[in-house]
């Protein structure tokens, strides 16, 4: 047999490149038969799309990672056992979505959950994508940040622009476990007037 030589390890590879067999040379019963282009990898054709999960570079798993897959097809299965057939989203649903155009932000806040520092957040880079000075999140009020109109909801535009901002867009928000929510409202709205 031939003896193993590793092959020309990839950039996007992590850790060392498998051993493989030297090719065999070609035979004179003839040519090896036609084998399709190879679909992922640098001889790969270039394609617009994004790579299929099988070619994606696989880092080894974190276990915080982990914990975030299992998170969400928990969050997978739970909206499937509560959603019979999918619908339109009505305006109403789309008022606690934040619209950050000139970034590409969807923003969905949940009240109580760091809202008030998210939207200052989004009012600075708002701030500072029309050349204000005034770009310090710190520096806004918090009556400011949850003034109506001064961040645009997606429920505020039409459903053609609603789906191209869904697709296209980088939508997230931020939650807190339900505990510490309550806890954080009770000592907020009832504890410093005890006080």
């Amino acid at each position: 047999p031939a003896p193993l030589t590793p092959p020309p390890r990839p950039l996007w590879s992590a850790g060392p490149a498998p051993l493989t067999p030297p090719p065999r040379p070609l035979s004179s019963a003839g040519p090896a038969p036609l084998t399709p282009p190879p679909r992922c990898g640098p001889q790969a054709p270039r394609r617009s799309r994004p790579l299929p999960a099988r070619c994606r570079p696989q880092a080894p798993r974190s276990a915080l990672a982990e914990v975030h897959r299992q998170r969400r097809d928990l969050l997978r299965q739970a909206c499937s056992r509560h959603s019979r057939r999918p619908r339109a989203l009505r305006p109403e649903e789309l008022r606690h979505v934040l619209v950050d155009d000139a970034h590409g932000l969807l923003y969905c806040y949940v009240p109580k959950v760091a809202c008030t520092n998210w939207k200052r957040v989004l009012l600075a880079l708002r701030a500072r994508a029309h050349g204000d000075t005034r770009d310090d999140p710190r520096a806004i009020p918090a009556r400011e940040a949850h003034a109506p109109g001064r961040l645009p909801s997606l429920a505020d535009f039409r459903p053609s622009n609603i789906h191209r901002r869904l697709l296209n867009y980088l939508t997230f928000l931020y939650v807190h476990d339900p505990f510490q929510r309550l806890l954080s409202a009770y000592f907020r709205k009832f504890a410093r007037r005890c006080i």
